[in-house]
């Protein structure tokens, strides 16, 4: 964003003799250079990162004065290298995150942000200014302190590198460009590289099973190792790995590790190109192998798996589900945000339904959340959660509460992760098991799994339009609440 300019006036002087003129122009000209103070100010991004720790080289702090947007103070030049890492830890593993939806807070559609780089190019503030306004990512965070390199970074030209630092990937031109053979646009070129950078940035942190600020320094170091790499590609499908083997090879990392990273960067570009999923996901199908990353790499996994766990169709799934999330999101926004949304939803009646919740004694189902504590509280009189409160997990991005020896859990976008082998579509749920305290999750196979649709009135009464419920449907809909829905 950029700021508004601080302009020197100078001063009018009358009829001086030439000898004070002179003196006074001086004056002026250092009165107008010490007024002018520098001023930096970085939007962080692949999807815009809220909560990151910005620090430069000598340990001036930046302030996040808009959602992902980091400035130093007045008169600060950053010293190289300028710092930008994930708070996020084991216990708070959604401190730092990006914002997928661009609603400016943490939501369904968002993901965790665990790696960092460190951004060793500092260019000189605008003489007229003072104002500094740029882009920190991982291309920019490949930038030399030299400044970007006449024949460009990895393949990636010069013209393409200089966007990244001054216009980032959202705001980036849609310019056709032809690279390796393909023509696409400067836009999609910066958004697809951030993307490997920082997939291949996740693995390392989650092979690790370290967040950066529980100590992990790998995932920047990565970058800041392959600057001035020469062999491999950041265009091509196969060049990734080799971009970043060197890079690799100077890690901290055990040889197990190291190989299974340069492995998922094969696994991650070769994904990248075979996910044409079209223009309905295309959106955040690079965000999507992030998250793919993220739930399937861990400590333990093998150089063997990489080639299973990232695939076309995992990235698929993941993308579906997001773009569930940002349309609820969407509904969320147009419905007057979250507390009306949320209170606004009615349980759909399942009778039969095995493991059921809602029985013929049970009425007046409500929802009512609590903006301030981001929680759900549950009533429905006869029901086994009635008064129950549900915390939000990020993780699974789903709110979740145990009552007795059942978990209850409300999915406002029912990604499904926290239910395997459940096909539960893009609908929101509501959702009840057996609790294995042990496990910390339900039990096996899912024992005694409730699930129950949500939906509005007006939903519930769309839906009547084009099909015929059952009496019993009705009834119990009717039952619990209130009027009818108006006649079609």
């Amino acid at each position: 964003m950029q700021q508004s300019s601080k302009l020197f006036q100078p001063i009018k002087y009358g009829a001086f003799a030439l000898a004070s003129l002179i003196l006074a122009a001086c004056s002026s000209s250092e009165s107008a250079k010490d007024q002018v103070k520098n001023q930096y100010t970085y939007l962080a991004e692949d999807a815009v990162i809220i909560g990151l720790s910005v620090v430069d080289g000598i340990g001036n702090t930046a302030t996040e004065i808009s959602p992902g947007e980091y400035q130093f103070a007045e008169g600060v030049t950053p010293v190289a290298p300028v710092e930008f890492t994930s708070r996020n830890t084991d216990t708070d593993a959604f401190l730092t995150f990006q914002d997928i939806d661009e609603s400016g807070d943490l939501s369904e559609a968002d993901i965790s942000y665990n790696a960092g780089f460190e951004l060793q190019f500092v260019p000189e503030a605008d003489p007229a200014t003072g104002q500094v306004s740029l882009f920190a990512n991982p291309i920019v965070a490949l930038i030399p302190a030299t400044g970007i390199p006449a024949d460009g970074i990895g393949g990636l030209p010069q013209a393409v590198v200089q966007e990244a630092l001054t216009r980032g990937v959202k705001a980036a031109s849609t310019t056709s460009i032809e690279l390796n053979g393909e023509t696409t646009t400067i836009k999609d070129v910066i958004a697809k590289t951030s993307a490997k950078l920082t997939a291949v940035q996740e693995v390392i942190v989650a092979k690790e099973g370290l967040k950066v600020s529980a100590g992990n320094k790998n995932s920047l170091n990565l970058l800041k190792q392959a600057i001035g790499s020469n062999t491999g590609s950041l265009v091509t499908d196969t060049g990734l790995s080799d971009f970043l083997a060197a890079a690799v090879d100077s890690l901290t990392l055990d040889n197990d590790s190291k190989d299974l990273v340069k492995e998922a960067a094969k696994q991650i570009a070769a994904t990248i190109a075979a996910s044409k999923l079209g223009s309905s996901t295309q959106k955040v199908v690079y965000e999507s192998v992030i998250k793919v990353v993220q739930s399937s790499v861990r400590t333990t996994t093998t150089t063997q798996q990489v080639t299973t766990l990232i695939t076309a169709t995992t990235v698929k799934s993941s993308a579906e589900g997001i773009n569930t999330s940002i349309k609820l999101a969407e509904q969320v926004q147009q419905s007057g945000g979250k507390t009306a949304f949320i209170n606004s939803l009615l349980l759909v009646p399942v009778p039969g339904n095995e493991g059921e919740l809602i029985t013929n004694s049970v009425a007046g189902f409500e929802m009512t959340f609590n903006a301030t504590t981001n929680q759900i509280t549950l009533a429905a009189t006869g029901a086994s959660f009635d008064g129950l409160v549900l915390a939000y997990n990020a993780d699974s991005a789903v709110y979740a509460g145990v009552s007795g020896n059942q978990a209850v859990f409300v999915s406002l976008s029912a990604n499904a992760e926290f239910l395997s082998g459940f096909d539960l579509g893009n609908v929101r749920l509501l959702a009840s098991c057996t609790f294995d305290f042990d496990l910390g999750l339900c039990g096996t196979d899912n024992q005694d799994m409730g699930i129950y649709p949500l939906a509005t009135k007006a939903e519930f009464c769309a839906a009547m339009d084009s099909a015929s419920p059952s009496e019993s449907f009705l009834q119990n809909l009717n039952a619990n609440y209130g009027e009818n829905c108006p006649a079609p």
